[in-house]
């Protein structure tokens, strides 16, 4: 190939990927956008009052993203398993070995037998297609160029409802991902009320603490900003600004030497909290 024919394959390779980056980066957004939004629904909360910024879409499309790839690889793994164990490791080994044995027959058979098996029906074939090619057909030839036509647009017409259907799924999938979620751990919160997972050291639960040192809310803490703040609680769900001097507080359950427990305080700093209590529901 000559210098040219491969610059112009590098160059047609960079559009195709400055391409696929220019749909990338909306398809992220909406993806991190529906996941949010599918979250909030779940605890009745409005996503309209509570600030979303483009690189939190971004964030919450890498988590959804991973919940996908975990449910995705759960799935491959339970396949693995039922090949690989009884009784499907027999079931496999047995239809490998029968079509090893089929193709060892076929194999076996002379040149002259397979091509007498197969001869008498190519032959007809052949006629058939000769008969009806366009170039001894008048009506197949006009039939080609209609069907010919017809395939365009229909093959046209279906590459745009794919990509209409993508484009609507996929944000779908995540919305619904989101709210499986929030669905789960609202369920444990209403069912446990605030415990400890196994394994882990800090309450599912929060607990936002004004500076005088009164309880604001306690629960679950939905979504954070700077100025923002959405708890699911025992009584329903709250969005409020974050009173001034205010801190989230977090119970570590954990005994020192003295066999007490420690307390961890975390301020609310200028930033945001996503995925608080969230984890991966497949």
């Amino acid at each position: 190939m000559s210098e040219k024919g491969k610059t112009q394959d590098r160059s047609r390779d960079l559009n195709l990927f400055i391409a696929l980056l220019g749909i990338l980066a909306p398809a992220s957004y909406l993806i991190g956008l529906s996941f949010h939004q599918g979250s909030l629904s779940a605890y009745g909360i409005n996503p309209e009052v509570l600030p979303f910024s483009i690189q939190d879409s971004y964030i919450t499309a890498y988590y959804a993203v991973s919940c996908f790839l975990s449910g995705l690889s759960k799935i491959i793994i339970n396949f693995l398993n039922s090949i690989f164990s009884a009784p499907g490791v027999f079931i496999f080994i047995g239809v490998v070995l029968l079509s090893s044995l089929l193709w060892h027959c076929f194999n076996k058979l002379k040149p002259v037998d397979k091509i007498c098996c197969f001869c008498k029906r190519f032959q007809t074939i052949g006629r058939i297609i000769e008969y009806f090619h366009w170039d001894n057909n008048g009506y197949i030839r006009t039939l080609f160029l209609t069907s010919s036509m017809s395939y365009v647009l229909i093959t046209t017409s279906l590459f745009f409802v794919s990509i209409s259907f993508f484009w609507f799924a996929i944000p779908y999938y995540a919305y619904q991902k989101g709210s499986s979620v929030a669905e789960k751990n609202r369920d444990d919160f209403i069912s446990k009320g605030c415990y400890v997972k196994k394994g882990d050291i800090f309450s599912n639960c929060k607990t936002l603490i004004s500076s005088d040192g009164e309880v604001v809310y306690r629960g679950l803490l939905v979504f954070q900003t700077k100025d923002m703040v959405a708890f699911f609680t025992n009584t329903g769900s709250y969005v409020s600004a974050i009173p001034k001097g205010a801190v989230v507080h977090s119970t570590l359950e954990k005994k020192d030497k003295s066999n007490k427990l420690k307390s961890s305080t975390k301020k609310i700093v200028e930033g945001k909290v996503l995925g608080e209590n969230q984890g991966c529901v497949n």
